[in-house]
C-alpha cells in the first residue's frame, strides 16, 4: 500500500514505544518555506474582514473571549519590555505569491528580539504549525533575520505530554512576569488557567 507523503513531515520519536509519529498540517494550512520580504499592514485587509468573531459556535466564542483576556493581561504586564501588538496583520512575499498572516500577538523587545504569541483554548499541535511553519519565518523576514525570534503558545488547558513535533518547554503561569524565560529556541508552552 502506498502512503502519501507530505513535505516536510515533522516527526516525533517516542523512544519508550519505539515508534515515530508523523504530524500532518491542519486542513487548508499552507506553510512557508522561505520569505523574501515582509511588512506590517496598518489595518485588516478587506478580503479578510470576517464575522467569525461573532460566531454562533460556542467553542469559537470561548476562544475569542479567552484570547481577549490574555491580551488584556499581557498588554498590562509586557509593555514594560517593549511593544505588545495584539493581532498584527503582516503581508509577506513567498515565492511568486504575496500573502498575509495574523499572529495572535507579537512582543517587540527594545533589544530587537521578537516573541510570537499563539493563544489557544487547548494545547494543540496546530499551534506548532502556525508558529514554526508560518509566523516564525515571516517574522524573521520582518526583522531581516537580524534579531532572535522566539515562540510561545498560551492556552487555558491541555496535556503538555501529548505527542508533539518537538520538545515542549513547559512554564508556569507565574513565568509570564519573567518574559525573558521564553528566550529559548524550544517551543514554549504556558497553561494559563487563571485570567
Amino acid at each position: 500500500m502506498l502512503i502519501p507523503s507530505f513535505a516536510p513531515n515533522p516527526r516525533s520519536c517516542d523512544p519508550d514505544a519505539g515508534r515515530t509519529t508523523v504530524f500532518l498540517p491542519p486542513a487548508g494550512f499552507r506553510e512557508v518555506e522561505s520569505v523574501e520580504a515582509a511588512r506590517f499592514l496598518s489595518r485588516e485587509p478587506a478580503a479578510f474582514a470576517s464575522t467569525d468573531r461573532n460566531s454562533p459556535r460556542p467553542a469559537l466564542r470561548a476562544g475569542v473571549k479567552f484570547e481577549r483576556k490574555v491580551h488584556d493581561e499581557l498588554t498590562a504586564s509586557w509593555n514594560q519590555f517593549g511593544s505588545y501588538l495584539a493581532g498584527p496583520w503582516i503581508e509577506f512575499k513567498s515565492g511568486n505569491r504575496t500573502r498575509v498572516c495574523q499572529p495572535d500577538a507579537l512582543l517587540l523587545f527594545k533589544s530587537g528580539a521578537v516573541l510570537i504569541v499563539e493563544v489557544k483554548l487547548t494545547h494543540t499541535a496546530n499551534a506548532w504549525w502556525q508558529l514554526r511553519k508560518l509566523y516564525e519565518p515571516v517574522v524573521k523576514a520582518l526583522t531581516n533575520h537580524s534579531h532572535p525570534v522566539y515562540v510561545v503558545e498560551i492556552c487555558k488547558s491541555g496535556d503538555p505530554l501529548i505527542s508533539f513535533p518537538e520538545k515542549v518547554k513547559m512554564h508556569s503561569q507565574g513565568s509570564l512576569e519573567d518574559v525573558k524565560a521564553f528566550w529559548t529556541n524550544e517551543f514554549n508552552l504556558v497553561i494559563m488557567k487563571k485570567v
